[in-house]
């Protein structure tokens, strides 16, 4: 190679080990902000299992980096090497401005409740599943984390992902390996729409999401099936299986929801999903196209069914009544009605080996004592007394109570909430960052000595399997 050529490779491996090495100095100011005692210590977890696989990759191609010989093709190789470092950046990027949202003290507050909101909802079903043995502790996925975008609903958005930096010019194959990577890291996120920062009670839905990630993270899509067809046999409409089996994982989150947010999930999903009355009283479906939800006729006979299984015969009146409402004289798909009963039962009260000898309503139910506590945290605040709650959910479902009780008056005055400003979103927000207790997040299960060794290795070998996808599909 000419001297001349000699140069230019030095100064390409050189910028390329620049590049690459912006990824540690990133990675270690991470780990400092998300320290015990620093401003993202309830991301201590997530951060350190995101950074340990993310920078093992960094470290394989600093390797190849370094490997790079004094020959004519260093230079192309070394252009491959440099989409490499790209698309590793893209994949932190991914989670880093998620991430960063923290750093905006008008948009922590809300994000802080409803990432606390999400891991209410899904923790009891994660213990369970250890305890059951049904996973490992060390194969335990991280707290979800909850972020604003641009969609108009709340999403689990690594469920059919299809995002990548839009600065960058990819082919179909990187985009679907970005994808797929992207889904293989510890940590779930999941999206809510910008405009919910002001209006919590909205949060509510993120329970459906949570449904999802349960499914996913647990595998319980052949469970779900399982019960679903043995339910609908037993129940005489084995002919409608094909339906239910299609809209499967939407009325499964619905059910969820339900059980992990209590009536006020029930509510507000119906108030989201219910945007045209001509469309509830003429939605159906048929063979030629089941699509992947039930009308929302029948996701809302899921939920009251759901209500009914947990005992809260109030909230299940209630949401009837509103789906009457929306429905007036009109009955769609009957047969399928019925048989909202019979899937719910086989959901929530057949015992599962994910979770030993208990059923997913006795894992994942709120406490008995939610909307009562809910009403009455929501009165309070409405009435400005001082109010004392920490629970997540129940605050969320407070907001609910306060803005269907007043919606014309349900406001949040102060964005910034830097001002005692007496609306009740403000005040709800103020009363869990004083009530949220204080330390890292603690974790679904131990993950000290054995186990956390244990995590480290799987997360070591997914990573060198990581780097072995890119090399046969890149």
């Amino acid at each position: 190679m000419s001297a001349p050529l000699l140069r230019m490779r030095s100064r390409r491996v050189a910028a390329l080990s620049d590049k690459l090495d912006a990824l540690a100095q990133d990675f270690d100011q991470w780990v400092a902000r998300s320290d015990e005692h620093a401003a993202l210590e309830k991301h201590h977890t997530q951060v350190r299992r995101l950074v340990r696989r993310l920078d093992r990759l960094r470290a394989l191609l600093d390797e190849e980096i370094a490997g790079l010989g004094d020959t004519p093709d260093a230079l192309g190789a070394a252009h491959v090497l440099e989409r490499d470092v790209l698309f590793l950046h893209n994949m932190w990027e991914f989670y880093r401005a998620k991430l960063g949202q923290r750093h905006v003290p008008w948009t922590r507050r809300f994000l802080d409740l409803a990432d606390d909101y999400a891991w209410a909802c899904l923790e009891p079903v994660i213990k369970a599943a250890v305890n059951a043995g049904h996973i490992l502790a060390a194969d335990v996925r991280e707290p979800p984390l909850v972020y604003l975008n641009g969609d108009w609903s709340p999403f689990a958005a690594t469920r059919g992902l299809a995002l990548m930096a839009e600065a960058i010019d990819v082919t179909e194959t990187e985009r679907e390996l970005f994808r797929r990577e992207v889904n293989a890291l510890p940590l779930s996120v999941l999206g809510i729409p910008w405009y919910q920062l002001s209006h919590l009670p909205d949060v509510l839905i993120l329970a459906h999401e949570v449904g999802h990630v349960v499914e996913d993270d647990l595998k319980l899509t052949h469970v779900l099936r399982t019960s679903l067809r043995t339910a609908l046999e037993q129940g005489g409409a084995a002919t409608r299986l094909d339906a239910w089996s299609s809209w499967m994982g939407e009325a499964f989150a619905d059910v969820f929801g339900t059980v992990a947010g209590g009536r006020g999930f029930a509510f507000a999903m119906l108030d989201f999903v219910a945007l045209d009355v001509n469309t509830v009283r003429t939605e159906v479906r048929d063979a030629q196209d089941w699509g992947a939800y039930p009308t929302i006729a029948l996701r809302a006979d899921l939920m009251v069914a759901a209500l009914a299984a947990m005992e809260d015969q109030d909230g299940a009146t209630e949401v009837a009544a509103r789906r009457e409402a929306l429905l007036g004289d009109v009955d769609t798909m009957p047969l399928f009605r019925r048989d909202a009963e019979l899937v719910v039962k086989g959901w929530l009260s057949t015992p599962w080996a994910a979770f030993g000898t208990k059923t997913l309503l006795e894992v994942a139910r709120v406490p008995r004592s939610h909307w009562a506590d809910a009403l009455r945290i929501s009165r309070a605040v409405v009435n400005q007394e001082a109010i004392t709650a920490s629970d997540p959910r129940v605050l969320v479902s407070a907001s609910r109570i306060a803005f269907e009780d007043a919606p014309l008056t349900y406001r949040l005055r102060d964005v910034a909430l830097d001002a005692e400003t007496g609306d009740s979103q403000s005040r709800l927000l103020q009363q869990f960052a004083h009530s949220r207790q204080k330390g890292t997040r603690s974790a679904a299960v131990t993950t000290r000595g054995a186990t956390l060794m244990q995590q480290q290795q799987r997360d070591d070998a997914a990573a060198l399997a990581m780097m072995a996808r890119w090399r046969t599909q890149r």
